[in-house]
């Protein structure tokens, strides 16, 4: 019911598979960089709820706040792939990244609002998939996911 703001940007030459889950309530604010030349595989997972811990295979990572949970980022393999997580607001929810695959995906998410519900991006599969959602407002709840061959695009919105 309670999430602040989060930000998901994943973009690159050779980007794979994104993945990215924000639900939750009691978490602080929680900052993920992860860039580099040759990467292929990113792994981002912040949960918990007074928890100080993170562990960085290659990349940037900061986390700050209250009560921040736990972030974990490991960077390996062979194809260009730039993941971005910016998360900040008083309680933001848990947000799981996950970036593998061999063909290009570009996942862009965006949210923003008081009263944000949750966010679930899905992209997966060998296919090309290119996935944008933007939700702004009180209370909005977003859904984008994009398997396989086919691709499902299910949107929620909720302003009462």
């Amino acid at each position: 019911d309670r999430v602040a703001v989060a930000r998901v940007c994943v973009t690159g030459d050779r980007v794979a598979v994104a993945h990215v889950c924000v639900t939750g309530d009691r978490v602080a604010v929680a900052h993920v960089c992860v860039t580099g030349d040759r990467v292929a595989v990113a792994h981002v997972c912040v949960t918990g709820d007074r928890v100080a811990v993170a562990h960085v295979s290659s990349g940037c990572v900061c986390v700050t706040g209250d009560r921040v949970a736990v972030a974990h980022v490991c960077v390996t393999g062979d194809r260009v792939a730039v993941a971005h997580v910016c998360m900040t607001g008083d309680r933001v929810a848990v947000a799981h990244v996950c970036v593998t695959g061999d063909r290009v995906a570009v996942a862009h998410v965006c949210v923003t609002g008081d009263r944000v519900a949750v966010a679930h991006v899905c992209v997966t599969g060998d296919r090309v998939a290119v996935a944008r959602v933007c939700v702004t407002g009180d209370r909005v709840a977003v859904a984008l996911c994009v398997t396989g061959d086919r691709v499902a695009v299910a949107r929620v919105c909720d302003r009462g």
